[in-house]
């Protein structure tokens, strides 16, 4: 029986594995950011106290 890590051995494929485990990670990292944005922004527009101009300051700063 082979091991499961054996291609690791293989420096091609450790890159290519590696760098698209990193890449997921980052897709993860982005899609985590953006869900909470567009929760924060949806939230702050919802709310009816500030006037707009400043909410949208809170969220992007200048």
């Amino acid at each position: 029986m082979r091991s499961l890590l054996a291609p690791l051995k293989n420096s091609t494929f450790r890159s290519i594995f590696f760098g698209s485990q990193l890449s997921s990670l980052g897709w993860l990292m982005q899609t985590v950011a953006l869900s909470w944005l567009m929760a924060t922004v949806s939230t702050l527009l919802l709310d009816p106290s500030p006037p707009l101009q400043e909410k949208v300051n809170v969220v992007l700063p200048a």
